[in-house]
């Protein structure tokens, strides 16, 4: 399991391999690698987010490749969405952000093995890099934050075999603050069970105010839970997670690894 820490400026968990009906949470990673390997750079403004899981089969056509699973439901897409396959180095002009923008949703999926990286402008700091081997083709998305209203472009490249980019601007969801109960728990540097159990409770909580049930075994000493499909998509589990349980569950379980 990875196991990097939270971005206090991450607008979004994000959780990977979503099908419909119930999703397990078991030893939930917090950045999810879907592919051989999976790396990012530092954004231009604030923080890139990862990542969604694999989501365009081998053969699709790209005209006619869905929205990415990784935009949840109170994600606004600003723009038509710009397409780019090939099998070199390529760009994709962008243009300026429309009104109301503040990032980019960058998909890249190899279509066959082979490396891959995505740039925001040529900047090395937003690189993103997918390198997917035989058996394992797959993706992964992002956000790229973007201030002001200068033009940008997307540029890929690729070092043997053929990819898909998707790209649109979109208006994320403001930042989730962790709840005062969270931080107090948080405060002292250690983690209980109580204050991890309770922490899970408060993130039940949390989704059934807004109608939406979680499944636990409290026995385990990592959570084992499932939430709705569409819990996930709303994107009232990732909020939930962050105010309430997230800095808990990733410390929990560091520590019993450690």
């Amino acid at each position: 399991m990875n196991r990097e820490t939270r971005d206090e400026a991450l607008r979004r968990v994000l959780v990977a391999g979503v099908d419909a009906g119930p999703s397990p949470r078991s030893r939930r990673t917090f950045w999810v690698a879907v592919v051989g390997a999976f790396v990012l750079g530092a954004a231009l403004t604030g923080s890139a987010l990862a990542v969604a899981g694999s989501h365009l089969e081998v053969g699709t056509d790209l005209a006619q490749m869905a929205t990415p699973p990784f935009i949840n439901d109170d994600v606004r897409i600003l723009s038509e969405p710009y397409f780019l396959t090939g099998t070199s180095a390529g760009s994709v002009d962008v243009g300026s952000p429309p009104p109301g923008a503040d990032a980019l949703a960058i998909s890249l999926h190899c279509v066959e093995p082979g490396t891959y990286g995505v740039l925001v402008d040529g900047d090395e700091r937003t690189r993103g890099t997918t390198s997917c081997f035989d058996g394992q083709i797959g993706g992964g998305g992002w956000y790229q934050g973007i201030s002001g209203s200068a033009s940008h472009r997307v540029d890929v490249t690729a070092s043997t075999g053929s990819y898909a980019l998707w790209v649109a601007w979109v208006d994320l969801p403001p930042v989730v603050q962790v709840s005062a109960a969270q931080q107090a728990a948080l405060a002292d540097g250690v983690v209980t069970r109580e204050e991890y159990l309770a922490g899970f409770d408060r993130y039940a909580a949390c989704l059934a105010e807004a109608g939406y049930v979680v499944g636990a075994n409290r026995s385990d000493l990592i959570l084992g839970y499932s939430v709705s499909d569409a819990a996930v998509r709303s994107g009232v589990e990732g909020r939930c997670y962050v105010a309430e349980f997230g800095q808990l569950d990733m410390r929990w379980q560091i520590a019993q690894e450690g």
